[in-house]
This record gives structure tokens, C-alpha cells and sequence, in this order.
């Protein structure tokens, strides 16, 4: 394929442009979606295949469409197979329309990758990408939906109702990333086959599709009115880790700064508050993962792991407001604290049913601080 640069000279082009071999860079003007979509990009069949398809939006070109500003496929929009199709944008892209099965102004067919094992989709996650480093906003859908097997690496500005609803493939966010979500709090969404989970959170995760996902939050800044971040993908279909960033649940009532509801995330650092009296900051686990006999995980470490709850008043229950939870159904310990500065709650007296004396701390590791200073998880061997 050939690599082009079209420069608009400040006009507009308006329609579908759908980009099946070749390097396309756009730059000066804008792009105005028609039929729902504006960009699409198809891969190749050939495994081999590295930049078959590409397209970038430069610093200069805005791209506003109903639903879909750029999609990425295989060599057809329903192909589980596909390679070296890019995405990287650099400008802005904006979407104007809910769509009848929630999508996403940047989106990965959930077709590709599909029914493939797990070194097939790895194979994909390294020949397919979505680059973000512009700004992407959705007005009622997920900023990226994330649903085959590509790898999405974020440090630009998202805001959706989702910022980023993820299902399969690989999701990297770092540097100065700004990952808004802005939708209703809605944490056991309706199972979706055909098109993404709306969550209201900064970063969904989900397994509907049943299949490899990784998520790796190294740095940036995530906000949400609801469960900023929500983990309803278990754990033989997902990992999730968070190793840096800012994370805050601006709802008052039962917002959560990181909820690993269905299954596990492990924390090694990053910043987390919460402003609600009802819910911790950090949460794992609820009936239904009891009942389906899952066991999420939270796993919390690190020097630069920062956790506080900044609700006024009391806890519902009792006390400060919870800094670390647990859901009650679970019979086993859903937490282990073996790092971090935890403030305004001792996470060593936190609610723990599975443990009588409410011990979330990882064997041989104990706090030092009071209130005023805040606890410090260490090792029993540096005592």
C-alpha cells in the first residue's frame, strides 16, 4: 500500500472514507461523518501483515460524526482475522449520537479476534493498534470501545458516557492521560453481545465476550460520578493492573474510585479518593460473583500507593468512612494489603467478615501511623 497526506486546506471533507491498504495522514481542516461513520481502517488476512492499513488524524483536522469517528476491522467489517490495521489520532474526534447499541467515537470490531486462542489474539494485539494522543469525546457512548484484539495505547483527553469500555485486547494508559466518565452509575449493565456495556465509569471492563483482555493503567487522570473504575471482567479472561495515576468517584452516595466487582485488580500504585460515606474507596467483590462462585481479588502494594476517603461524617455503618472493602457475601479474603498510605481509616480495622479480627494485611505486615498522619503498611521485619 501506498502512504498518502492529504492535506484539506482548511475545507471539509464529508462522507465514509473507508481506508483498505495504505497509509492515509489527514492534517489541515475537518471530517464530517456520513451514515453514522466518518473513518474506517481494514486489516489484512496475512499474519505477517504490519502497517497495512493505517490512518492519523493530525494535530489540525477535527472529526465529528453520529456514532463511529474512526472503527477498525479485519479485511471486512465482521472478520475474526485481521492485521496491521492502525488508528492514531492526534487531533480531535467528536460524536454527536447515541446509538442503538452503545458504541464508541473510537472503536475495535469485536469481531477480530473472536473464537481465536489466546496466542492467535496476541498475535492480533501486536499487529493491530489505536494510538490516542488528541482528544476524543462521545456525547452519550463510550469515547473508545475497545472490543477485538488490538493494542490501545491512551495519553490524550477521553470523555464519554464510558470514557473507555474494554472487552477484549490490550489497553495501555499512561503518561498525562484524562479519562472521563460522565454517565448514569450503572454497575451490572445489561449483558451486550453486539456493542459495548455503559457503565458511567472512567475505564469498564467486561467479559462478555469471554476472552483476553489486559489492562494496564500506568499513569493519568480518571473521574467519574460513579464506580470510576469497574472490573466486571473475571479473572480467566482478564488482568488488571493499576501501577500510577489519579483515580476519584466524585459521587457523594455510592461512588467507588476502583471496584473490582467481578473480578480482580492488583494496585501497585496510583492516588485514590472517594467523597462517599456509604462505600469504600477501593471495593471488591458482590453477591453475584457469591453466587457464581468467583472470587475477585484486590491486591494493594507499592510506596506510591495513596488511598484516602474524604466523606464528610461517619461511615453508615460506624466510624470513618472505608477506605478498603469487601463484599459480604464473599467467604474467603478478598483483600491483601502489603503496601500504601492509607488516611482517615486504619486499614488494618476495615470490615473483613472472611477475617474474625478484620485484617485485611498480607501475612507478616502491619501499620505504623495515627489518624492525624495517616497509617503506613510495612513489613514486619522492618519493625
Amino acid at each position: 500500500g501506498k502512504t498518502f497526506t492529504i492535506d484539506l486546506g482548511g475545507k471539509t471533507l464529508t462522507g465514509r472514507t473507508n481506508i483498505k491498504h495504505g497509509n492515509v495522514t489527514f492534517k489541515n481542516g475537518n471530517i464530517v461523518g456520513g451514515n453514522l461513520q466518518a473513518l474506517n481502517v481494514y486489516g489484512s488476512l496475512e499474519s505477517t501483515a504490519t502497517n497495512y492499513s493505517v490512518v492519523t488524524v493530525d494535530s489540525d483536522v477535527t472529526v465529528t460524526a453520529e456514532v463511529f469517528g474512526v472503527c477498525l476491522f479485519g479485511p471486512v467489517y465482521n472478520s475474526n482475522d485481521g492485521y496491521g490495521a492502525g488508528i492514531d489520532v492526534k487531533g480531535t474526534i467528536t460524536t454527536t449520537k447515541n446509538s442503538s447499541s452503545n458504541e464508541g467515537a473510537v472503536f475495535v470490531s469485536g469481531n477480530l479476534g473472536g473464537g481465536k486462542n489466546d496466542e492467535t489474539q496476541t498475535a492480533m494485539e501486536v499487529k493491530n493498534f489505536v494510538n490516542i494522543s488528541g482528544t476524543v469525546t462521545s456525547a452519550s457512548d463510550a469515547a473508545l470501545a475497545l472490543q477485538g484484539s488490538a493494542t490501545a495505547t491512551i495519553t490524550g483527553t477521553l470523555t464519554g458516557n464510558t470514557g473507555i469500555a474494554a472487552k477484549r485486547g490490550k489497553l495501555i494508559v499512561k503518561e498525562n492521560a484524562v479519562i472521563t466518565g460522565n454517565g448514569a452509575c450503572v454497575g451490572n449493565p445489561a449483558s451486550n453481545g453486539n456493542g459495548t456495556e455503559l457503565t458511567g465509569s472512567a475505564v469498564s471492563a467486561s467479559s462478555t465476550y469471554g476472552q483476553k483482555l489486559t489492562i494496564d493503567l500506568q499513569g493519568g487522570t480518571y473521574t467519574s460520578a460513579a464506580y470510576t473504575i469497574l472490573n466486571n471482567a473475571v479473572d480467566d479472561a482478564c488482568t488488571f493492573n493499576i501501577s500510577g495515576g489519579r483515580y476519584e468517584s466524585t459521587k457523594s452516595g455510592d461512588g467507588i474510585a476502583v471496584y473490582a466487582r467481578l473480578g480482580s485488580v492488583n494496585i501497585t500504585g496510583g492516588i485514590f479518593n472517594n467523597t462517599s460515606n456509604s462505600e469504600a474507596t477501593l471495593h471488591v467483590g458482590c453477591p453475584t460473583a457469591a453466587t457464581d462462585g468467583l472470587q475477585p481479588k484486590l491486591t494493594i502494594s507499592g510506596n506510591n500507593t495513596v488511598v484516602k476517603n474524604n466523606a464528610s461524617g461517619n461511615y453508615t455503618y460506624g466510624g470513618k468512612p472505608l477506605v478498603v472493602n469487601m463484599a459480604n457475601q464473599l467467604t474467603y479474603k478478598a483483600v491483601e494489603i502489603s503496601g500504601g498510605k492509607f488516611y482517615y481509616r486504619d486499614p488494618s480495622k476495615d470490615d473483613n467478615v472472611a477475617e474474625p479480627n478484620g485484617n485485611f494485611l498480607k501475612d507478616d505486615f502491619s501499620v505504623s501511623g495515627d489518624e492525624t498522619s495517616g497509617w503506613t503498611v510495612v513489613s514486619a521485619k522492618q519493625n
